[in-house]
């Protein structure tokens, strides 16, 4: 039984050529750094657009101004890196080698588990503020759609790209 990724290697080894491997985890390593980096760019981004509509939201809500808790915007934003590297890229990583359809993936399985996050925070919220505004829970899923679509895609296909061509 064949153990490697190289046709005309056998044994148990998992590498025929070690540099190459541990040169690919190194370059792994970088691409998940690199798009946990992205994440949180993309999602400054958001959050500097609509900086006003959720300051004004959360005025509303708790009738004081916003004040960020670093150890809770920490643990929120780790469980957003393991939803999508744990759980959707090994996902959509598997049926894309069967059904090669990439971007139909990455939206069914991306942006659902990003509706499913974001939605679950943004009703929760309706449910028990009085002063949730559906309009900003509505974007903010509708971002959360597009940021777990986006990543998946943008990842498996850089991810693709260099295990083809290294």
């Amino acid at each position: 039984r064949r153990h490697t990724r190289y046709p005309l290697v056998t044994g148990v080894q998992t590498c025929a050529l070690p540099i190459l491997c541990q040169k690919y985890r190194l370059m792994n390593i970088l691409l998940y750094l690199i798009f946990i980096i992205l994440i949180l760019f993309f999602d400054s981004i958001w959050l500097y657009i609509n900086a006003n509509s959720y300051k004004n939201l959360v005025m509303n809500v708790q009738g004081s101004s916003l004040e960020i808790n670093p150890i809770g915007a920490i643990l929120s934003y780790l469980c957003v890196i393991i939803a999508i590297f744990g759980y959707i890229i090994p996902i959509v990583k598997e049926k894309n080698k069967k059904d090669n359809n990439l971007l139909y993936l990455s939206i069914i399985y991306g942006g659902g588990l990003g509706l499913l996050m974001y939605g679950i925070f943004n009703t929760t919220n309706i449910g028990i503020f009085k002063n949730y505004d559906y309009l900003t829970a509505l974007k903010d899923t509708l971002w959360g759609i597009f940021l777990f679509t986006l990543i998946t895609y943008l990842f498996i296909k850089i991810d693709t790209y260099h295990q083809y061509h290294n």
